[in-house]
């Protein structure tokens, strides 16, 4: 088995590891390619206490606003607060496409 996956993805590159492209999948030539640690970082799971389904979207509550919010080369960005959930949502993929981000 770990030879077939090795002539799918071949010998491993200097300072790159193996990503998969959707966490809740397989590990597969389709699922699987090589990526530096700032590619993984920003790949990761949405946290289980999220309750919006977006990563970096919180609540603020005294104001019903959302806040949204992307981590870029170990910093947060703090990309606004909004009115509306769904606004939120936009200006977190609007960065996540930005800045190359894995997440669908």
């Amino acid at each position: 088995m770990f030879e077939n996956f090795l002539i799918d993805m071949g010998e491993k590159p200097d300072g790159l590891s193996l990503e998969r492209k959707e966490n809740n999948k397989g590990y597969s030539k389709g699922n699987c390619y090589w990526a530096t640690r700032d590619q993984q970082s920003r790949n990761g799971r949405i946290r289980c206490d999220n309750k919006f389904g977006v990563a970096g979207i919180t609540a603020v509550n005294r104001k019903s606003k959302y806040e949204a919010r992307i981590m870029v080369n170990k910093k947060t960005i703090f990309l606004g607060r909004f009115i509306h959930l769904n606004d939120a949502k936009r200006a977190r993929k609007r960065a996540e496409i930005k800045y190359g981000f894995h997440r669908e």
